[in-house]
Formats: structure tokens, sequence, C-alpha cells
């Protein structure tokens, strides 16, 4: 095993695991629609090779769903995914997308780990796929919030074309001009602001709508916009990934690849603009307040005390509805300490927002590094430094307790793990020991998902199966550069 030319291992042995991460493990029994206890969940007992030699290979495989951020047993839990052939959000039973591409990769990383195909079990998710397309007339419509049919979210239809793209790779019975088709009506939903196209995250924010937000975003005309747009951006990167990874992997004919350019120039154009830096005195006394109270309020999960309970709710109460006003005033996503902000208009208490920013981060990075499309490399450059900044307030502050805290909920802390890959296949740097840490004590509490089992078209390539073991993670990053995780010593290698 040789260490590659631009990943210099620095990292020692760390503990085993620490009691957050215990206590976090034993809380995950029975928190999601997981039913067979026969599954990979990380334990040697999940059939891979150990000291004493290969063990039984297992009937299902347990994988972190990106989307909803359950876990669940591969293939046995499919069906609490679609049902009467329509694929479902299962904590509300509406109709979602986001989870469906999610399993569809778990499934083809758990062929190779099972030995066995799992083409049936992903034609099940690609025919609920455009079935529902077909039924709503051609693009898929949701519903979740609001009951109507004109309720729509991007972040379902983005994942919703990605899989139809996997599929048609893997030879299933979509067309590209469907694929060509389906990408043109999500880019419908986007607004020409001053600096670029901005694509939004639902229909509530098309300008003009009659629907009603459920969530009362304040009103303002931020970089330009129209009131009813929050200015979300983990969904505009999600788009803007979308489009990459369509142009890269899907041969459209020369005029929907135009179009498509275009829009991807548009957009990264507004990127651009909303992620330069605030300035004024007024910014950077509301910044270093701001600061001071995320601290606190990260603060207070580090146990479940009356006191630190009570805290939590006074600053969420009040504090936060003051910050909503401020921010609308002075709309901006990055603060100084690290923490990237999900949108401008809302009140800013869906706080794994900051996770899931870096990680939209990061695929926008790869994407961009991959396919070539986004020229401007002072942008690559800067996004690489927010992600970093981003981990940095992820792992080494209060932040942490949070993170930790939510993992007995559900399993969107195994981002961080996709995020610390993906920014590892871009570094030339010594990989920070904190990060591999805290990689570690998140893979001993959660199972993986499908890019830490080997494959996810944008991060990662699918690895050998027969190199998986009981208590590592091997991943071949998009830079072809071959990652050994072994969360249970806490070491990380390459070859």
């Amino acid at each position: 095993m040789t260490s590659s030319p631009n990943l210099q291992p620095a990292i020692g042995r760390l503990p085993i695991v620490g009691p957050i991460a215990k206590q976090v493990y034993r809380s995950l029994k029975g928190r999601s629609p997981s039913s067979s206890s026969s599954s990979y969940r990380g334990a040697r007992s999940a059939g891979f090779e150990s000291e004493r030699g290969p063990a039984e290979v297992p009937a299902n495989v347990k994988v972190a769903v990106v989307g909803s951020f359950t876990d669940a047993d591969l293939p046995a839990d499919l069906s609490s995914f679609v049902k009467n052939g329509v694929c479902i959000d299962w904590r509300n039973n509406t109709p979602m997308e986001m989870d469906a591409y999610s399993l569809y990769l778990g499934l083809k990383a758990s062929e190779e780990l099972l030995g066995r195909s799992m083409r049936t079990e992903r034609q099940t998710l690609v025919e609920a796929v455009l079935q529902r397309m077909n039924a709503c007339g051609g693009f898929w419509i949701h519903g979740a919030w609001s009951g109507s049919q004109r309720e729509i979210h991007m972040r379902f239809t983005a994942a919703a074309i990605r899989l139809m793209i996997e599929a048609h790779l893997d030879g299933f019975d979509i067309s590209v001009p469907q694929i060509a088709s389906a990408l043109k009506r999500h880019l419908e939903f986007a607004e020409q602001l001053p600096g670029g196209l901005w694509f939004l995250h639902d229909s509530f924010e098309v300008a003009g709508t009659d629907l009603v937000h459920p969530f009362h975003p304040i009103k303002n005309t931020a970089f330009g916009s129209a009131v009813e747009n929050c200015v979300v951006l983990n969904t505009h990167l999600d788009t803007l990934v979308t489009i990459m990874h369509a142009l890269r992997r899907v041969n459209f004919i020369d005029p929907d690849k135009q179009f498509f350019l275009d829009q991807l120039d548009a957009g990264v154009s507004a990127l651009r603009a909303v992620l330069r830096p605030a300035t004024g005195l007024s910014w950077r006394l509301f910044d270093q307040v701001d600061c001071v109270a995320r601290h606190r309020l990260f603060s207070t999960f580090r146990s479940r005390t009356f006191v630190n309970r009570a805290l939590r709710r006074l600053l969420i109460d009040i504090y936060f509805p003051l910050r909503q006003r401020i921010r609308s005033l002075m709309p901006a996503f990055v603060f100084k300490d690290g923490y990237i902000e999900r949108d401008i208009s809302l009140v800013g208490i869906g706080f794994e927002y900051h996770l899931v920013n870096i990680s939209d981060l990061s695929r926008f990075v790869a994407e961009a590094v991959q396919s070539g499309f986004v020229q401007d490399t002072k942008l690559i450059d800067d996004c690489g430094s927010l992600i970093d900044q981003g981990l940095e307030y992820c792992v080494r502050g209060s932040y942490w307790h949070y993170l930790m805290a939510k993992t007995t909920e559900n399993t969107r802390s195994i981002l961080l793990c996709e995020t610390i890959i993906a920014r590892l296949a871009c570094r030339e740097q010594p990989v920070p020991q904190h990060w591999v840490r805290a990689y570690c004590d998140i893979r001993r509490a959660l199972p993986p998902s499908p890019a830490l089992l080997g494959y996810d078209p944008v991060i990662c390539t699918k690895g050998r199966a027969e190199k998986q073991t009981a208590t590592a993670d091997v991943v071949t990053m998009f830079n072809g550069v071959q990652l050994t995780a072994d969360y249970e010593t806490g070491v990380f290698s390459f070859q």
C-alpha cells in the first residue's frame, strides 16, 4: 500500500469510540423502516472478512438513505419506500423521489457486497419514478407541505433526473430526449437576478404565485429577487450539480447541450454573486453577536439538562426571530466562524443545513473538477475554502454536540463523512486528524450511505467488493485514489 502523492495521511491511532458515539449507536435501534436483523451496519458479523476469515454473507445491507435520512435494510425494506407504484417519503406518505435515487445507488453498491444482482429491485424504483412523472403530465408533483397539486420540490425532481441518468446508463428503457425534457422542466423553476440565474427550492417561490408558503418567510428582495424567493443556497447548488452531471454523462444533441451550458453559466454567475463576503460595520457587529449566540445554542446539545433546554428555547423563541429580520435586511450566507446559512428569508432554525450546504458545495466542486464545465478557478477555490472552514465549524466547535445529538434521530450526519471524502479528492494538504476522528465517530454510530459503500457517481466510483471489511470503508474517490477508512482503529490510508 502506498500513499497518494496528493493525500499525505497524517493520522495515528485514535480512541476507538467516545461515550457520545456509544450512546448514539445504542439509540439507533428501532428508529426507521429497517426490518431485517441480518444486515450490514458495520459490525464484524456483517459478512465481511475478519481475522477469523470470511464470515457468512448477510441477507441485506443496511444503508443510510440520503433524503429522509433514515436507515434501510436493502433489499428487504424497499417496499417501505414504494407504495402503490409511487416513490414516497415514508415519514408522511407523500410522493418523493430523493430517497429513490439514494436507494438506487445503495442497491448498486449492495450488489457487489452481497454477490447478487438487484436489477429487479432497481427496476421497481425506475418504473415508479417514470410512472409518476407520466401520471403528473410529464413532471413530478409532491404536495408534502400543502397537499396542493401545484406543490413541487426541486431537490426531489433533481434526484429523479439523476436517477433517470443512472438508469439510462444501466440499460433501462429511458431515452436521452426523456432526460432532456425532464431537465428542461426542472430548469423552468428559476428567477433571473441581476447577478445571474437563481434556481428555486420549490414552487412556493415562483414569482407571483398564489400558493401560500407554510413557513412564513419574511418578504424581501435580497440580491434583487422577487419577494416569494427565499434564495435557498443548497437547492441552487443541487441544480448546478445536476446540470453538470447530466452534461458529463449524457450525450445530448447539440442544441440541448448548449442550452444546458448557458443555464449552467447563468447559475454559476448567481452563485458567485451571493457568495461574495458581506461588508460594512453593521454586518460585522451582527456577525460577532451571531457567532456567540450560535455557539451558546449548539453548546446546549451537550446534555439534556433543564438549564440547557431552557436556554435553547429562549434563543430559538427570542433571538432567532430577531435574527431572521436582520438577515433579511443584510442578506448573506457566510459567517466569519465558518457557518453557512441555508436561505435568506426563513427563521434559520434548520441548523442541519449548514452540513447540507457544505455537502452540496463539495459536490459542486467535485462535478466542476470532473466535468470541466466551470472555468472560474477562483470560484472553485473559494468554494473549497468554504468547505474547509465549514468542516472545521462542524468538527472543532460546539456544532459537533448538535450533530451527535441529532444522530439519535436521523442519519443526516453521514453527510459529514461524504463531504470529507469529496474534499480529500481535491486537497493536496495532509488529512486533518480531527476530520478523521469525526469521520470515525460518525461511522461507528451510523450505517454507511451508498457513497461509503463504494458507489456515488459524483464523489466516488465503484470499488472492489472483496476489499470491503467489517470495520472499514473502502472507497475509490473520483480522483482515482483508493481510500481505506478504518473507523475502528481511526486510520485513513491511501493507494
